[in-house]
């Protein structure tokens, strides 16, 4: 293995920390409010039907945001948690479509 990654497993910058009840609130808020969006847009509009709003993208978008901004919240800084976050969407889409 090359010496860096010999050195990242040997000394790994992992901690856990537990959220703080308000931001826990402000996120578990944020993404009820997305969970709801979802349900709505697809209650709402027929099987196969077209609409001129883009609700997936804009649903993908405010929890990407979202997430950054709770993450950066909690002093993460911004490369890492977008790293984070995209890996986050990665893992989803590939639990979504390998069932």
């Amino acid at each position: 293995m090359p010496q860096w990654v010999q050195g990242a497993l040997k000394n790994p910058h992992v901690s856990v920390e537990s959220p703080f009840a308000r931001d826990l609130g402000v996120g578990a808020g944020v993404y009820r409010a997305l969970a709801v969006l979802t349900y709505v847009n697809g209650a709402s509009s027929p099987v196969g039907s077209l609409s001129g709003v883009d609700v997936p993208g804009l649903i993908l978008a405010s929890s990407f945001g979202a997430s950054l901004y709770i993450m950066t919240k909690r002093n993460v800084k911004l490369g890492k948690s977008t790293v984070i976050a995209i890996g986050g969407l990665i893992a989803g889409a590939h639990m979504k479509f390998h069932k």
